[in-house]
């Protein structure tokens, strides 16, 4: 399926300006003129977005010489009765939001009592057009930067994910669409190879987001095979995590992990239902073998009652346990 249209135009903004900033001085007015099917409002809106994030990142030249690109078609739009207000309409872009919540969370270390504030004064933003800008917005501008600031970009995009997936308002299921697009980003830059730790935790919470994700604009029966694919797409989240969280290097994690495959597995669709919750009590019992009651009660008390959940299940289906 092609990607929406107004994900391919971001793209093409986030590209030209791009070129811009690499220009040499006075070749601007060419680029712009080469490329006239991408002046409009959209544009000027994504200039000033990319401008905001330069200024936070401390290159205050770039954001103002990017500006000063800006302003005469900002001027012209502003001037033309088609489009009266497009200087009001490049505060309230989807993109400028996005540079500002990821600036928060960078700012704050991913405190949620800085962030959710600010969710909840945009509830209206989040959504698929914001999870579909995040994409593009990520893809056009970390091959391009430092490895160092790639990384920087990535970790805050994953702390955003974090408060995504956990955030109790608005829309449930586009906040996890949102997450899942962030995750996603994250592992492009976190390999396995490069850096196993911060891809394993990816994988693990890109697994719960799969797990919890909603379809609830499908009919039942599509809707119950992309219930079905979602968990196997957990499953396999999981599985690569504990690729890297063995129990010897990492038992909290490894423990954590089995825990949260062991709910995929006991509630997965496809395969063998008696397997599969098979497959589900042996999970909860790894785990509880370093959740102990002593050591970890609340973990402990969590996965007994999953456990519990998983042996009701065979009984109800006449499994032996």
């Amino acid at each position: 399926m092609n990607r929406p249209m107004r994900e391919e135009r971001l793209e093409a903004y986030l590209n030209l300006i791009q070129v811009l900033l690499s220009s040499s001085s006075g070749e601007e007015m060419e680029i712009l003129q080469t490329n006239q099917a991408l002046i409009d409002a959209g544009l000027v809106q994504t200039m000033e977005a990319v401008a905001a994030m330069l200024a936070e990142r401390g290159d205050g030249e770039a954001a103002e010489w990017l500006r000063n690109v800006a302003a005469p078609m900002v001027t012209e739009m502003g001037n033309s009765s088609s489009t009266p207000s497009v200087v009001k309409q490049i505060p309230e872009s989807p993109l400028q939001f996005l540079t500002e919540v990821l600036q928060a969370t960078a700012d704050s270390n991913g405190d949620r009592k800085v962030v959710y504030p600010l969710l909840q004064a945009n509830l209206a933003q989040l959504n698929e057009k914001l999870a579909e800008i995040l994409h593009s917005w990520a893809m056009t501008i970390l091959p391009q930067v430092e490895p160092q600031e790639a990384k920087f970009i990535a970790a805050t995009i994953g702390g955003f994910s974090n408060l995504m997936a956990q955030f109790p308002l608005g829309d449930k299921a586009k906040n996890l669409e949102i997450a899942i697009t962030g995750y996603e980003i994250v592992v492009t830059v976190f390999t396995r190879e490069a850096s196993p730790n911060e891809w394993a935790t990816t994988q693990n919470n890109l697994g719960n987001a799969y797990r919890n994700r909603i379809q609830d604009d499908l009919a039942d029966e599509d809707r119950w095979a992309v219930r079905a694919d979602h968990l196997e797409r957990a499953i396999a989240c999981y599985e690569q995590a504990l690729q890297i969280y063995t129990r010897k290097a990492f038992p909290q994690d490894w423990a954590m992990t089995q825990n949260n495959l062991g709910n995929a597995y006991r509630d997965r669709i496809q395969g063998d239902r008696a397997g599969n919750l098979e497959r589900a009590i042996a999970c909860y019992k790894q785990a509880l073998e370093i959740y102990t009651r002593e050591a970890s009660p609340d973990e402990w008390a969590t996965i007994q009652n999953n456990l519990a959940l998983a042996s009701e299940n065979c009984e109800a289906s006449n499994v032996p346990i």
